[in-house]
């Protein structure tokens, strides 16, 4: 079946649109194509929802310090109001069992962690136009580090590197791997960069970043899932796998997941998902119990 999304459908819709934002809302799947396959580059004319003030000398360069630990996270901001409110808000969220988890940003996540309230930012330098504050941030990294501190910074700062804000990544198939190569599991890689996640899971290429190689457990047999032959099989240690087909080079193991205190494992087929309780599933295929597994949803 043709892919919907391609080249020309997805630079007609471009077309339709005036800022970057507008094709994100309208065209979502549209824009994650045009960026995996390089094709974004070509619609010039979209302009970014937010213009970075590349003049005014608004700038500031603040630190959070802990000064016993020899601990620092340096930033750059022209807001520092909203950026501490920022970095001291707990975002939430649900996976897709529906387990709630939450979400501190780098230095919040350090001092809570401590079981430390996050310290007021101390100011380095004010006064600074955007390329100049991308420069100075990397400076003040570079002090902290030749000074024996250990940075919690991530990303790369300097010129041309450090965010301004409003500055998107442009997630093509080789940042996406070179990101994920960083985490050593999917949950680690959703954690810590959920937007290259959800680009990466919307164009199949998890499994491809995260093979899930196994060995058979010894006397270990297995059994298509009704309903779901040639795409699943489960074991007779209750273990789900996923066969190859015309996406997966490779068999893999699924992830089993809890939900109240049972395991559960989710299976997909023409695009849906499905969520089964494992003893249900075991009990369907391998004591040919009459009752059938129905999904949970």
């Amino acid at each position: 079946m043709e892919k919907y999304w391609t080249k020309e459908r997805c630079y007609e819709v471009a077309k339709t649109c005036k800022t970057i934002k507008e094709f994100i809302n309208n065209y979502n799947t549209a824009y994650v194509k045009s960026i995996i396959n390089g094709w974004r580059k070509e619609y010039t004319w979209l302009e970014r929802s937010i213009k970075i003030d590349m003049e005014t000398p608004n700038y500031l360069i603040y630190v959070y310090e802990d000064v016993e630990e020899k601990v620092c996270y340096v930033g750059l901001t022209n807001n520092l109001t909203k950026r501490k409110s920022q970095h001291k808000s707990t975002r939430y969220y649900k996976n897709r069992e529906g387990v709630k988890y939450h979400y501190r940003d780098t230095p919040n996540k350090y001092f809570f962690e401590k079981g430390e309230q996050l310290p007021e930012p101390k100011i380095l330098e004010t006064g600074l136009r955007a390329i100049q504050a991308q420069e100075k941030e990397n400076y003040w990294c570079n002090y902290y580090i030749n000074n024996g501190w250990k940075i919690l910074n991530k990303a790369k700062t300097g010129k041309n590197s450090s965010s301004l804000g409003g500055c998107m990544i442009k997630w093509n198939y080789d940042r996406l791997k070179e990101e994920a190569e960083k985490y050593k599991s999917k949950e680690e890689f959703k954690k810590k960069k959920n937007v290259a996640y959800k680009i990466a899971r919307e164009n199949n290429l998890l499994e491809e970043f995260f093979p899930s190689e196994y060995e058979n457990l010894p006397n270990e047999k297995w059994k298509d899932i009704t309903g779901y032959e040639k795409f699943y099989q489960i074991s007779n240690f209750k273990r789900v796998k996923h066969l190859k087909d015309d996406k997966h080079k490779t068999e893999r193991l699924i992830s089993i997941c809890k939900k109240r205190g049972k395991d559960i494992v989710s299976l997909y087929k023409n695009n849906k998902r499905k969520i089964f309780y494992i003893d249900k599933l075991y009990d369907e295929i391998w004591n040919d119990v009459r009752e059938k597994s129905y999904p949970l949803f």
